[in-house]
């Protein structure tokens, strides 16, 4: 028998992927109600919309996959009480987060003119995201301080995970990579308070693309406007889509909940609910995901000409794969938009995200790279070197 399928309009690839599970139905995520839900028995979201049993209800819902790393937006216990199984793309666009990290902290570095060697980054949340972000600091040469507290506690013998404290003073980055939670010992809302901020070096950077409400807002504007923090990065926000747009003006670079928006991620994501899908209706895959997965060939970079020095260069080359400033720039056209509609405007951004793919299909000539940058290229950025 035929599966009907509702999804999310802006999970790529959804109809080709799924047209041979059954008919495919496809919405924008915001418009997913309960009287659009029935008669679906697969549900695909992405994080925008909530999944509860007020949705639910009356539904033949079987079920519920979020092509997202977080699942904060799903009432997995609702869920669990219909029987309704659930699948969601963790990890799908872990590696696009990392690299939007990676590229802030050459900006950082190319702003302040100086080399991420002389840098110590704190990694608060050292899971899947934070332990690649680590990975890639080391090999730009920078200090890593990390902080995990339920890592630590789990830890069987000595560790290298540092109090909060340690490392919001001795960081002069400080990245957030941590679900947000809201009760129990190590609760994540608004772990980074005004205490927090107080304690952070003068003139460090906070860059957060965990959950927004991690960080508090009021505190957080209070800290840039004072003139206490360096900057800071900010791509996801407390009451998202209608963030703060003081805080927006505020920040060094914002941008609009896309650090894993690259095509890769996305695509990774519709790949793991069709597997999810597939394995749990006993059905036979049918989808050839990798025609699309990878690019005919590896997209050629030319080094910059016109580099200063080896900040600058990094700088450059990675914005002909990345440029965080443009989307910067993108962003905060939002500050001139009016209240009523800066929610539609939000989620216009990210909708009409443009394509990005990830660093690995990227390749340079290893003779055009600076021979004191082989190891940064290949192992910070993830770019290919070529004889």
């Amino acid at each position: 028998m035929a599966l009907t399928v509702l999804a999310d309009k802006n999970i790529p690839h959804v109809h080709e992927a799924f047209r041979h599970v059954g008919n495919v139905r496809t919405m924008p995520g915001r418009a997913i109600t309960r009287t659009a839900v029935q008669g679906a028995d697969i549900l695909l979201v992405r994080s925008i919309t909530r999944v509860d049993a007020n949705l639910l209800a009356g539904t033949c819902v079987q079920f519920v996959g979020s092509a997202t790393i977080g699942t904060d937006h799903i009432d997995r216990p609702a869920l669990h009480e219909r029987g309704i199984a659930f699948a969601h793309a963790r990890g799908a666009g872990a590696e696009a987060v990392v690299e939007y990290v990676t590229t802030a902290l050459i900006v950082i570095a190319s702003q302040e003119k100086i080399s991420p060697e002389v840098k110590t980054l704190g990694i608060v949340g050292c899971g899947d995201i934070g332990s690649r972000v680590l990975r890639r600091a080391r090999a730009l040469g920078m200090r890593v301080l990390r902080n995990d507290p339920p890592l630590a506690d789990a830890s069987s013998g000595p560790h290298s995970y540092v109090e909060l404290n340690k490392l919001l003073g001795e960081s002069d980055v400080v990245t957030l990579h941590v679900p947000l939670t809201v009760t129990g010992s190590n609760a994540t809302r608004h772990l980074i308070s005004q205490s927090a901020l107080s304690r952070m070096k003068p003139g460090a950077w906070l860059i957060n693309t965990a959950r927004g409400a991690v960080v508090d807002s009021a505190a957080l504007g209070s800290a840039l406007g004072h003139g206490t923090l360096g900057g800071a990065v900010l791509d996801v926000w407390e009451n998202e889509p209608a963030p703060s747009l003081s805080l927006m003006r505020a920040a060094s670079l914002a941008t609009p909940h896309i650090a894993g928006h690259s095509y890769d991620g996305k695509l990774r994501g519709t790949i793991l609910l069709y597997q999810a899908v597939t394995r749990h209706f006993g059905l036979v895959p049918l989808w050839n995901f990798a025609a699309v997965e990878r690019p005919p060939s590896r997209l050629v970079l030319t080094p910059p000409a016109d580099a200063k020095d080896a900040t600058a260069w990094l700088d450059g080359l990675t914005r002909r794969m990345y440029d965080l400033r443009a989307d910067d720039a993108r962003t905060k056209t939002l500050l001139n938009a009016p209240p009523h509609a800066l929610a539609t405007r939000f989620s216009a951004l990210r909708i009409s995200y443009p394509r990005r793919r990830a660093f690995r299909w990227h390749q340079i000539p290893a003779n055009s790279v600076p021979s004191a940058l082989h190891v940064a290229v290949k192992d910070g950025l993830g770019v290919h070197l070529v004889p």
